[in-house]
C-alpha cells in the first residue's frame, strides 16, 4: 500500500514518496502466487494473480495519473527531447530489477531468514 488516496487521518506518521511501495504495489497481492512451487513457473503465478507490470501500462497508471500528489507533467524525458507526465517504456527502463542468480528461487527463504533475524534482534 502506498497511501495514495488515503485520508490524512488514517496515516500514522509522515510518509516519504517511496514508503509502502513494495513488490505487491506493482505485481499484485502475492498470497496466492508467492509459493516457490508457483513462482518458479510464470504462467502458474499469473494464473494465481501475479500482475504483469512489465506488459500492462494499466498496472502503472492506476497510481501514476493526474490525481497522484507526485504527478509531474514533465517527469519523463523522451528520446525525441519532449517530456511526458508518464511514459510506460521509460518507466520500465528506470526500474529494472532482474533477480540475481544467488537469489533466484530463494526469495521466500531469504524473507523468512530476515524475519527470524529481526525477531531475534528484538528479543
Amino acid at each position: 500500500m502506498t497511501a495514495q488516496g488515503v485520508g490524512a487521518d488514517r496515516i500514522a506518521y509522515p510518509l516519504d514518496a517511496g514508503d509502502g511501495v513494495q513488490c505487491e504495489s506493482c505485481h499484485g497481492p502475492g498470497a496466492d502466487y508467492r509459493k516457490k512451487s508457483i513462482m518458479s513457473e510464470r504462467e502458474k503465478a499469473e494464473a494465481r494473480g501475479l500482475w504483469s507490470a512489465d506488459e500492462d501500462p494499466a498496472v502503472c497508471t492506476a497510481c501514476h495519473n493526474p490525481s497522484s500528489p507526485t504527478w509531474d507533467p514533465k517527469r519523463f524525458a523522451l528520446p525525441d527531447g519532449s517530456t511526458a507526465p508518464f511514459d510506460f517504456e521509460a518507466a520500465k527502463a528506470r526500474f529494472p530489477h532482474a533477480i540475481p542468480e544467488d537469489v533466484r528461487g530463494k526469495i521466500v527463504e531469504i524473507e523468512e531468514q530476515r524475519r527470524r533475524e529481526r525477531k531475534a534482534a528484538e528479543e
